[in-house]
């Protein structure tokens, strides 16, 4: 199936669900690695203390709200959103448009050209 045949309708609800879909990836493919990081430097900071017998380290170091961003928090008071200016939604209106020109160029390349041969990938 060549996706340069796809009518429009098709096009706009695979957008959609693909860059739904990879916002909501990439989003907790973050939240888990910086959970896993910060997990593992919690139990690194835990076996020192255990190794030296120290107490200085109460259970609030090890706050689970702590690692998590401001807009995460639930405690914490809605962060302050600022408005764009005119020239910086123009720049990213042309911008969007030029990345998305770029892309599509780039499939329809691969999908279309002679150097790339789908023979050797079966």
């Amino acid at each position: 199936m060549n996706p340069w045949n796809l009518p429009v309708w098709q096009w706009m609800h695979g957008g959609v669900f693909y860059s739904g879909g990879a916002i909501a990836f990439y989003d907790y493919l973050v939240v888990g690695t910086i959970e896993w990081m910060t997990s593992m430097k919690r139990e690194r900071k835990r076996q020192r203390n255990d190794n030296d017998n120290d107490t200085s380290i109460s259970n609030d170091d090890y706050d689970d709200e702590s690692i998590l961003l401001p807009t995460r928090r639930s405690n914490q008071q809605p962060v302050r959103y600022v408005s764009l200016d005119t020239k910086s939604i123009i720049f990213l209106v042309i911008n969007s448009v030029d990345e998305c020109m770029f892309v599509q160029r780039l499939l329809h390349y691969i999908w279309n050209a002679p150097e790339v041969s789908l023979e050797h990938i079966h």
